[in-house]
């Protein structure tokens, strides 16, 4: 981690870096990878600006910061079990054991192996938040099938946390774009929830794939209200600018036309060119124009 300044939660150990495959876009992404949990790693800082941090008795010539956060290994599981139980011509909901899951897991790419290998129990566990459950009978194992409703439930209950939580500078910027044209009316009480619950499961919901995101906001015809104020306040907006300009451009002072000042094009006369007279009479009446008073 040298050349470099890290903020990871308390007690995080072994850190490693690790490149997965991201679950939506399938780019590939660094991670950092702890005795305990993988962290999403966030680079927080102006890039146009040249910064360093001064530590102790060195200089670290990156001055930016990587906030590293705990991911949840269901963005990584759950596309695989949709693959698994679910993307089955013949056998459309099967159930599948640990081993499939986890064979299939390492098996997609050169790290895998590695986080597979320290989290094995965590995977274990998050299988058991999303999944029903035929439990062993005598030599068969424990086997696994996706439950859509626990995933369900369980991003709901992650997208009422999420809209709790909001930042303050995203709260600010609702108030901001919500803001009626009369200041001194509130924002629509339904609207500014509205609003904040779309924000929250875009937050929520950005590593998962799209069928999921609509799942859990009913095809975003829960907020076609918001987006109609929206654009009837945009409308609304609009208008009120072009009437402010509308005004402010009466009040200018008219330009000074120079149009019959204007040089033209020399023509002939006889094959002879001849010179055009220059009057500065409109050159004087501009400058006079920018003249301080």
């Amino acid at each position: 981690m040298t050349g470099r300044v890290f903020v990871l939660p308390q007690n995080s150990a072994s850190q490693q870096l690790v490149e997965l495959f991201h679950p939506v876009t399938k780019h590939a992404f660094r991670y950092l990878l702890t005795s305990d949990e993988l962290l999403h790693v966030l680079k927080v800082g102006d890039s146009t600006q040249q910064r360093s941090w001064f530590i102790g008795d060195r200089v670290v010539s990156d001055g930016h910061i990587y906030i590293c956060t705990p991911v949840d290994l269901v963005v990584f599981l759950l596309p695989l079990l949709q693959e698994l139980t679910w993307n089955r011509r013949f056998e459309p909901c099967r159930f599948v054991s640990f081993d499939d899951i986890f064979d299939h897991f390492i098996s997609q790419g050169a790290h895998y192996s590695r986080v597979g290998e320290i989290l094995v129990s965590k995977i274990e566990h998050t299988l058991q938040r999303i999944c029903k459950i035929n439990e062993a009978v005598g030599s068969l194992p424990k086997t696994y099938q996706l439950d859509k409703d626990a995933v369900i439930q369980m991003l709901h209950r992650k997208l009422v946390i999420a809209q709790e939580n909001l930042p303050q500078s995203v709260i600010r910027e609702l108030n901001h774009q919500l803001a009626p044209l009369d200041l001194e009316s509130p924002i629509p009480e339904e609207m500014f929830h509205l609003a904040c619950k779309e924000h929250a499961a875009y937050f929520v919901l950005e590593d998962f794939p799209e069928d999921w995101f609509n799942r859990i906001i009913c095809g975003q015809k829960e907020f076609l209200p918001l987006h109609t104020y929206v654009e009837q306040l945009g409308e609304e907006r609009r208008k009120k600018r072009e009437k402010e300009e509308m005004l402010v451009s009466r009040k200018r002072p008219l330009g000074v036309n120079n149009d019959s000042n204007a040089v033209k094009p020399s023509t002939k006369n006889n094959g002879n060119k001849k010179s055009k007279q220059f009057s500065g009479e409109g050159m004087a009446k501009i400058s006079s124009f920018f003249q301080k008073k």
